[in-house]
């Protein structure tokens, strides 16, 4: 059973994904926290009878919801370097780029060569590359 705080968060997440009215069907089936509508997937949704747009907009809050705790969840020092400015001499225009953050987004499964083969005898491997 969820807290009463959780169940806010969840009332919350439902309102901002204006997914309210699908708010019974979540709890009859035990979808009952921020955290495990997170965990969602297609197939689940399509299982408790969520209409195409609904998903689609459970999909956005998803999203939504990792791209912004996943920059919360890096300490502010490392998000974003900016190095000092470049010294200027007077009526010069200096263009300094942005500095990105890569996210979760950026991660894209790597495809085996052609020919190789697995010494486990797997089918498929996906690589994860750690940014520093």
């Amino acid at each position: 059973m969820p807290s009463a705080t959780e169940m806010e968060d969840f009332d919350e997440f439902l309102r901002q994904a204006d997914l309210v009215k699908y708010r019974d069907v979540f709890l009859e089936n035990e979808y009952d926290t921020v955290k495990v509508l997170l965990a969602l997937e297609v197939s689940d949704m399509k299982e408790i009878g969520m209409k195409p747009g609904a998903i689609k907009k459970l999909q956005m809050a998803q999203k939504q919801h990792e791209q912004t705790h996943a920059q919360s969840a890096i300490p502010a020092s490392s998000q974003t370097h900016t190095p000092p400015p470049p010294q200027s001499q007077p009526n010069e225009v200096v263009v300094q780029e942005p500095t990105r953050v890569l996210t979760a987004n950026d991660y894209v499964p790597a495809h085996p060569l052609d020919g190789w083969v697995c010494q486990n005898n797997f089918t498929s491997h996906e690589v994860f590359i750690r940014w520093r």
